[in-house]
């Protein structure tokens, strides 16, 4: 059995705790009583127990150095203790000159030298945008690619199954995705156009003006197409064939724009664009026929409702009329977000989930996750489920050296087991256009599903883990045999239990998959 101990009032703290709680789906037990096993807190411990003892720190303003564990290093935001050479050192704390173990093992169990909990709260709370200014280029891009809170939350489970050896206790978790699937990959594209409108003047002068004959053949090419009743941008069907080819849905943003336009103001013109009237009927006809084919109609907010309650439930309304259904989805244009005031107003017009947290000058894990969670706002989790964005055509150079930064990305949310969240704007798919955009998304959606990934839109990752949030697995254990139930069996679930070496113990289980591993 494993317990928490923690009495201080940090709500960064106690956000980290409960973050850790609903991912990793370990089973704690809130009233442990006398019965020894794990206690994970802060201080001494308690007799009888393997205790797993954190350090309470501050958090600072600038990377410290690096946290060592696994084969890897990732930066920490804290100075952690020297917690000794014990009977075995788990992780080192490592920066220019010095090295020195920051988690050890002893029998009665497990120091760490800093507090993982308040420095994984602090993250998902926006610290890294707070620091970012003040950080280095080579700090900026190791964090980018590194998704920090899931590192430190695997170095706790790790911890806990250490100390579930030394017991000959199980281990026992609900499992992350659907049927034990490795990573969950969510497909988004954002309808900023539909038609190509002032890009006819912008791209060819920007082609003439870097002197890229070849881009301005291109623009030709396709203006010739326009002629010829070809619309460049409009890709939509062209997307659904491709991932229906590969056995996949995503979720199509729409936008309405509101904002204010003036010929005489170039830097509006892209709003000018974006103004549509969501009912026309060939509109209205591809977002029935996109839903009734498995996909999602989400809500791309404008570009000011970010700040705007009454804009966007607006917006939502109009939506929803149109499609006929709940729009639960969105993200809002140009990823603009004021925390966590776009997340409480996304929670009020009856959002269920975001898809809004990313970067926009680059690829990878703006908040240090790769997993859905609910944001925090005045001291509290909201319902909302943010979702965050790790991929997006518009920060990748469509070559070879794009195509490895993404395989990255790609192999550090399967390491963690998490959900990459992709972005390809639908105009990308016009090859005249956007040479090799079309081609690096059917890799990584190729790549994706070799590695066994459950790839499908928003809406299902977020009705999954909201599922699997609810979804409650009793243990009991009867002399040699674990007993497992749950309140909502669901035959996707898989419950994975971890058995200690040298241990007679038989697993049983009703409406309840299990994967045992020992």
């Amino acid at each position: 059995m494993i317990s928490f101990s923690h009495q201080g009032d940090d709500r960064f703290t106690r956000y980290g705790i409960s973050h850790f709680l609903q991912k990793s789906g370990i089973a704690i037990d809130n009233e442990p009583g006398d019965r020894p096993g794990i206690r994970i807190g802060y201080g001494d411990g308690e007799p009888g127990a393997f205790a797993i003892r954190l350090r309470e720190n501050r958090i600072e303003d600038t990377v410290t150095g690096n946290i060592s564990f696994g084969g890897e290093e990732k930066p920490v935001f804290q100075e952690p203790a020297n917690t000794g050479e014990k009977e075995r050192e788990i992780a080192w704390f490592r920066r220019s000159g010095e090295s020195r173990p920051c988690i050890t093992a002893t029998p009665g169990g497990i120091d760490i030298g800093f507090d993982l909990f308040r420095q994984n709260g602090y993250l998902l709370s926006g610290h890294l945008d707070r620091i970012w200014p003040k950080l280095e280029d080579s700090q900026r891009e190791q964090i980018a690619g590194s998704p920090l809170v899931d590192f430190y939350e695997d170095l706790m489970i790790r911890c806990i199954w250490i100390g579930c050896q030394q017991l000959g206790l199980s281990l026992s978790r609900k499992a992350l995705w659907p049927d034990r699937k490795k990573f969950a990959v969510c497909l988004t594209h954002d309808v900023d156009e539909t038609k190509k409108t002032y890009q006819w003047i912008t791209r060819p002068v920007r082609y003439l003006k870097s002197g890229d004959l070849h881009g301005v053949r291109n623009q030709l090419a396709s203006f010739l197409q326009k002629l010829g009743g070809k619309e460049p941008y409009w890709t939509i069907p062209d997307i659904v064939k491709l991932e229906q080819g590969f056995g996949v849905t995503s979720t199509f943003f729409f936008l309405k724009e509101s904002a204010k336009t003036g010929l005489l103001s170039p830097d509006s013109w892209h709003h000018w664009a974006r103004t549509r009237s969501l009912a026309d009927p060939v509109l209205r006809a591809t977002m029935t026929g996109l839903e009734a084919a498995g996909f999602e109609v989400g809500l791309h907010g404008s570009f000011s409702s970010y700040r705007d309650r009454e804009l966007l439930g607006r917006e939502k309304k109009e939506l929803e009329d149109v499609i006929g259904r709940k729009v639960t989805g969105t993200r809002q244009h140009h990823l603009n977000l004021e925390i966590p005031l776009t997340w409480t107003i996304h929670q009020a017009v009856g959002l269920s989930h975001d898809t809004s947290l990313g970067f926009r000058d680059r690829i990878g894990f703006r908040y240090g996750t790769c997993f859905p969670f609910h944001p925090l706002a005045e001291g509290n989790e909201l319902p909302l489920l943010e979702i965050p964005l790790a991929l997006m055509d518009i920060t990748i150079p469509m070559t070879e050296e794009g195509w490895e930064g993404c395989r990255k990305i790609i192999e550090e949310v399967e390491r963690r087991g998490g959900v990459l969240t992709v972005l390809w704007h639908p105009p990308v798919f016009n090859e005249l256009e956007y040479p090799g955009a079309g081609e690096m998304y059917r890799r990584i959606i190729g790549l994706c599903q070799e590695k066994g990934a459950w790839i499908t839109n928003s809406r299902e990752v977020a009705g999954w883990w909201k599922q699997r949030e609810e979804t409650r697995v009793a243990m009991a254990r009867e002399g040699q045999t674990l007993k497992f139930s749950s309140d909502h069996p669901d035959p996707r679930q898989v419950i994975e239990v971890c058995m200690p070496s040298g241990q007679p113990i038989r697993v049983d289980a009703e409406e309840i998959r299990l994967f045992v591993q020992g």
